[in-house]
């Protein structure tokens, strides 16, 4: 039974939508009139002043993960002189850091490898005299046993991600060797060890750049976005063939040298992954829309209002509780992070920026005070510290407490029943009058798990229930944590409830 902290790596975790999966045979056509979006107030979405945490010298990777169970997200930041732990006081705030010394860490990332219920941490090292990576066993009580080096091939500036890329619900890895022009992949055994890292050509040798996984063409199996930041490699595709292994690599865009950052979700609500891309010398968050097949076009560019250097990576969150996906990205090195907000549609109201600490080198996404929205953490490598940006987001449409939710005229969306749950969960909807509905399933960080039902029908009155069976909709167990239920009708708010899934 897997478990993944809901986060992107390196930090966002992998999976799409609870979950993050595949596309193949992709033919890029750029969109015809590029609109340039103007600056437009951004949604409702507001944070709390940034609170800030010393860390070890020169902490660059940053991610989140429950390691002393307790249903609260530990802060996990590396440096040059290893692994600082910052423990969760259950209220967003964190406790003095517990250090692991190590050499010359550089990313981080956080997942249950060896399948035991608890968040271990896997870090990738620069030191050209110790192997390449480092498994730290969670010992059951929050902290990390000695690391176990594995990995012959050192990767140089690039990010690690998690996901399950041979689907055998063990957790993998996939590493950007940009200086060398490459992915590297590790296939997770299920008890914290790894196979020996398979290497894919995709570029020339690049600065630092971006990977990320996702299912671009809607086959189930999970491919690898990337950027080759200056290099004459656009950015592009490596396809996965679901066993762990992968193939061609194919272009989505046709700009080249200058697209750092990236991350893929869906967007527009159109059940496929789409792509939003920085472009550090355009200044510009650049969207990628998917035609469901795979093919990608440039629908919109947004001038992010603070500057875009190298190093610069986007996230994908609901930051505003409405079921559509956000931008928050960060410029590295600058001293804010930037949100664009959903207009319902996949385009983009802002930009809205928040002062976050000196200067930003990483950024992670995870709800890190359990009130169900997702909040930031950055890493300030220049002053030896990581910050804290609190989402003041709250739902007027969730579900207390076991009420149920009244969505129009006597329609009830009811908590789901058990819950906690630790396999299916039953789910009740009563109607007045027959009504087409929407009910999906979503992560802490908003993304999409499972659809339910699309409102392509219309219910009978009365009585409906539906069972969720704990998957997403690739079929695949979720992880353990906090789930949100949300019901629209007509032009209806959202109504909400929640369930945690227990592992």
């Amino acid at each position: 039974m897997t478990r993944i902290a809901p986060q992107r790596f390196p930090s966002l975790s992998s999976r799409k939508p609870a979950s993050n999966l595949t596309l193949s045979g992709v033919v890029l056509t750029l969109a015809l009139g590029l609109a340039l979006v103007p600056t437009a107030p951004a949604l409702a979405v507001d944070f709390a002043p940034h609170a800030v945490y010393p860390t070890a010298d020169f902490p660059f990777g940053v991610a989140t993960g429950d390691l002393d169970g307790d249903g609260y997200p530990e802060i996990v930041a590396v440096d040059m002189d290893g692994l600082t732990v910052l423990p969760a006081l259950r209220d967003g705030t964190f406790g003095p850091a517990m250090s692991y010394p190590m050499e010359e860490t550089r990313t981080v990332v956080v997942g249950d490898f060896d399948d035991d219920g608890h968040d271990d941490v896997v870090v990738q090292r620069q030191s050209q005299t110790q192997p390449p990576m480092a498994f730290l066993r969670n010992q059951g009580d929050g902290t990390l046993a000695a690391p176990i080096p594995f990995g012959t091939s050192h990767p140089i500036g690039g990010p690690t991600i998690v996901s399950d890329f041979d689907e055998d619900d063990a957790l993998d890895l996939a590493v950007h060797d940009a200086a060398n022009g490459r992915i590297l992949v590790y296939l997770g055994n299920g008890d914290g060890s790894f196979a020996d890292e398979a290497p894919y050509t995709v570029s020339g040798n690049t600065y630092p750049s971006d990977i990320a996984a996702f299912d671009a063409d809607g086959d189930g199996d999970l491919d690898i976005a990337f950027t080759a930041v200056l290099d004459d490699t656009p950015a592009g595709i490596l396809w996965g063939n679901g066993d762990g292994t992968f193939g061609s690599t194919t272009s989505f865009s046709t700009y080249t040298v200058t697209e750092v950052g990236l991350a893929a979700g869906d967007i527009d609500g159109d059940h496929d992954d789409d792509l939003v891309v920085l472009d550090f010398s355009a200044n510009k968050l650049r969207v990628y829309r998917n035609d469901s097949t795979g093919a990608f076009s440039v629908t919109e560019e947004y001038s992010p209002g603070i500057s875009i250097q190298l190093g610069a990576r986007p996230s994908l969150a609901d930051f505003d509780l409405d079921g559509d996906l956000d931008v928050v990205l960060f410029g590295f090195s600058e001293s804010s992070v930037v949100v664009f907000v959903n207009d319902d549609t996949g385009g983009f109201a802002g930009p809205d920026i928040f002062s976050a600490t000196g200067s930003t080198t990483m950024m992670t996404i995870a709800d890190l005070d359990q009130d169900y929205d997702p909040d930031i953490v950055v890493s300030d490598r220049f002053n030896h510290q990581v910050a804290v940006l609190l989402d003041l987001q709250s739902s007027p449409a969730e579900v207390p407490s076991g009420a149920p939710s009244v969505v129009d005229a006597g329609s009830v969306l009811r908590p789901p029943t058990p819950n906690p749950t630790l396999g299916p969960t039953t789910i009740r909807l009563d109607l007045p009058g027959a009504t087409a509905i929407s009910l999906a399933v979503f992560d802490a960080q908003g993304r999409l798990v499972r659809t339910l039902e699309d409102g392509s029908r219309r219910l009978d009155a009365g009585t409906t229930t539906f069972e969720w069976d704990g998957r997403d909709d690739a079929g695949r167990e979720v992880a353990g944590g906090v789930y949100l239920v949300r019901m629209t009708t007509g032009d209806e708010e959202p109504r909400s409830t929640r369930v945690v899934v227990a592992r």
